[in-house]
């Protein structure tokens, strides 16, 4: 593979020189002396500039070689991991992989849809982090790993300890949720069959599963007049984990009802985000979702699975 490629101007150059040189071997005598030593260290002068380059490209590429060898992962290197990061008390909050189910877990923990090693690209650990209203808890967790990388081997697994600071785009109000501690939901709902299209995808049928809260599961029991009829179920006195903690399930004669034990301090995770309950009321539970872990610290163990140097990459050596 050639890594030093020369010009087409360079080409010229280094192709008539060769040809002056040709010249003056074969007909010395067309040329005075003081033009034969010229265009012999032109000629000299060339093929030692050439010489250099071709040794130059030689050093690179056996520094190249010799990191790719170490498999040493460097800043602009995009390399696979695999991770899992726990809090202070050992519950598992992510994971790159599946988590066995003996092992405790948060409540803020999601098993992702596909398993396995996921990729960064290394950045230095000072790179300033995108400037955003809210940071997504698994954008965070990888952003911060991927200021921790560089340095590690291929096949390294190492112990690292990652923080973030409170989001400082919006004001503080922009962060705080206030929800109801009870939650009340009809046991019949009726809507125009528009709108349940429009909520569905798809055009309304007795015995479809619709829900509209997790906790209350219905189905369609008619589509009549233009209208769909929805049934939800849920049996009074049972106890079912939410996302904000525990809630017992009663109803009256039109409504079921939640009542959710939620604690003060306790992480919650809403979609994308996580975020620490700061106050409860009889009525109104408060989430703070500025800081992207909840205020916590994440001890992650991390391992690289596989490194690819950027500087091989470039050069097509990888290839």
């Amino acid at each position: 593979m050639e890594l030093y490629k020369k010009s087409a101007y360079q080409k010229q150059v280094f192709a008539r020189t060769q040809s002056l040189g040709e010249t003056m071997r074969g007909n010395p005598r067309i040329f005075s002396r003081g033009t034969m030593i010229s265009l012999t260290a032109a000629l000299l002068l060339t093929q030692s500039v050439f010489s250099w380059a071709a040794d130059t490209a030689k050093d690179v590429q056996g520094d190249v070689s010799d990191t790719a060898k170490a498999g040493i992962v460097e800043t602009g290197d995009r390399a696979e991991i695999s991770y899992l990061c726990r809090l202070k008390s050992g519950e598992v909050v992510a994971a790159s992989g599946s988590v066995p189910d003996e092992q405790s877990k948060s409540g803020i923990f999601v098993t992702r849809k596909e398993t396995g090693p996921l990729s960064v690209v290394a950045v230095r650990p000072d790179e300033p982090f995108p400037l955003r209203p809210e940071e997504p808890f698994d954008e965070a967790v990888l952003e911060r790993l991927a200021r921790a990388v560089a340095g590690m081997q291929e096949g390294e697994r190492r112990q690292l300890e990652i923080t973030a600071l409170e989001s400082s785009a919006k004001d503080e109000e922009y962060y705080i949720l206030r929800m109801a501690r009870v939650r009340t939901r009809p046991k019949v709902m009726t809507m125009p069959v528009d709108e349940y299209a429009d909520r569905t995808g798809k055009s309304p049928e007795v015995g479809q599963s619709f829900s509209i809260d997790p906790s209350f599961p219905g189905r369609v029991t008619a589509v009549t007049g233009g209208k769909v009829t929805v049934r939800f179920n849920a049996t009074p006195g049972d106890v079912i984990q939410t996302p904000f903690g525990l809630g017992r399930i009663y109803h009256d004669e039109k409504n079921y009802k939640l009542d959710i034990k939620a604690r003060k301090g306790s992480l919650v995770r809403s979609g994308p985000l996580v975020g620490r309950i700061t106050d409860v009321t009889d009525e109104i539970i408060t989430i703070n979702y500025r800081h992207p872990f909840g205020g916590e610290k994440l001890f992650c163990d991390v391992t690289v699975d596989k490194a690819e140097h950027a500087k091989l990459a470039a050069s097509g050596m990888g290839k």
